[in-house]
């Protein structure tokens, strides 16, 4: 059995594939983070002697939490789509061509003119998401 298709890898497809790198590695550091900025909020809503009931600083505490993951997922995304523009725009094109072909021995890429043969035994990481499949 064998299976071959050529896809067309444009910007799009670039920023979701470097974001979602980015995310895999850094998340736990964002959580961190988070969870910092919650407990900031907790102290100064606490220290600053300002009345708030249980309810809302526990409303605000979630706020800072969700606030802070959501600013350095925004900002990790503006990061990785500046860099995908700038590396596009600095190679003078808007995208490129990429064959995928998998059978009994294992998978090979061809892109730009260059060929990567993978084993079945030396796979990383297979991962789908509803628009992408990653090898």
């Amino acid at each position: 059995m064998r299976y071959e298709r050529n896809f067309q890898i444009g910007r799009r497809e670039l920023i979701r594939f470097h974001f979602g790198q980015a995310m895999r590695e850094k998340f736990l550091g964002m959580i961190g983070l988070s969870v910092a900025a919650l407990l900031i909020v907790y102290l100064y809503v606490t220290r600053l002697g300002l009345t708030a009931t249980r309810g809302q600083l526990i409303a605000w505490m979630i706020l800072g939490f969700v606030m802070t993951l959501a600013c350095l997922a925004a900002g990790f995304y503006l990061q990785v789509a500046l860099h995908v523009r700038r590396s596009l725009r600095k190679l003078h094109v808007t995208g490129y061509e990429q064959a995928v072909a998998v059978d009994g021995f294992g998978v090979r890429v061809t892109a730009n003119g260059r060929e990567a043969r993978l084993g079945f035994d030396k796979l990383y990481l297979v991962r789908e998401t509803r628009q992408d499949f990653y090898i």
